[in-house]
């Protein structure tokens, strides 16, 4: 089974996860992170912005129409195990030669947007800590990402770096 390498990718995650920013790791409702094929995180695969439940707001829901808030229902009562609210397209760049012009016009030229970035929220009211977030990617994983993978999170900072950088940021206050 292949494996794809998470990296968490904001500093607020882990200012929350060590109680810097006063909060805690039992707040966490919500982790934006990047895949990659390897552990330099130098092929990148996919992103992902994974929320639970209990990051299903007032301002969240009326950011989507009644047909979307319907399924943030389903999901809260269970019925669903995840939905998918919004997907999000690769910045297109396409180029042509002449021969591809032989046969079909621009309008009949065959290429398809890659959606690489996606917002996901799972049916789960723990928080979303390193072992719930591998637990959903890799239940998820064929259904979302079209095969079984295996899941490590990589380049997770350690308390002593997160302080360090955290009071560099209050001293540029």
């Amino acid at each position: 089974m292949k494996t794809k390498y998470i990296q968490i990718r904001h500093m607020d995650y882990f200012e929350t996860y060590y109680g810097i920013n006063g909060f805690n790791k039992d707040n966490i409702n919500f982790v934006e992170f990047s895949l990659f094929n390897d552990n330099e995180c130098k092929d990148f695969f996919f992103h992902v912005d994974l929320c639970n439940i209990q990051a299903i707001t007032k301002e969240v829901l009326d950011e989507f129409d009644e047909k979307i808030k319907k399924n943030f229902d389903r999901l809260k009562k269970g019925e669903i195990d995840y939905f998918i609210p919004a997907g999000f397209l690769e910045h297109i760049n396409i180029s042509f030669l002449p021969k591809d012009f032989e046969k079909k016009n621009i309008f009949e030229q065959e290429f398809r947007p890659k959606i690489y970035y996606i917002n996901l929220y799972v049916n789960e009211k723990k928080s979303l800590i390193p072992e719930n977030i591998i637990k959903w990617m890799t239940k998820l994983s064929t259904d979302i990402l079209g095969e079984k993978f295996k899941f490590e999170i990589i380049e997770f900072l350690q308390e002593t770096e997160v302080i360090k950088q955290y009071d560099k940021s209050i001293e540029k206050i």
